[in-house]
């Protein structure tokens, strides 16, 4: 279609709650022109959410379901057990997951950065022909 004068955009999800690739969706990356990573808002801290989490216990990739079965997360929040509250950096072992302190343009912990990008995780891609 994209050389056939269309322009073709493709939203999906990219990872699984497992954090691996999404079914065939990223082998569609090399063929296109732009690829633009969307983000959430973390439910649990506010954060950019780039990952999904299961609420569940299910072991099936797919499983349908909306807020009830699963939540959009930061790194923090993903790796964090499940005990309802938000992640702290001071409570992890495993640092190497943690979001980086201070970086620009990330939200500190509390901070309402999902007002910046209120969007589902998943990737755009974009195939323009030459006119």
């Amino acid at each position: 279609m994209a050389n056939a004068g269309k322009t073709v955009i493709v939203a999906a999800l990219d990872g699984t709650f497992q954090r691996k690739a999404f079914g065939a969706i990223l082998n569609l990356v090399p063929l296109a022109e732009s690829v633009v990573k969307l983000t959430a808002v973390c439910m649990e801290c506010f954060r950019e959410a780039a990952y999904t989490k299961r609420l569940g216990m299910e072991k099936e990739v797919e499983v349908i379901g909306g807020a009830d079965k699963y939540h959009a997360v930061c790194r923090l929040c993903y790796f964090h057990k499940a005990s309802g509250q938000p992640a702290r950096p001071d409570s992890r072992e495993d640092k190497e997951n943690w979001p980086a302190p201070g970086k620009p343009g990330e939200a500190k912990l509390g901070e309402a950065a999902g007002a910046r990008k209120p969007l589902a995780a998943h990737r755009i891609l974009q195939y323009s022909p030459p006119k």
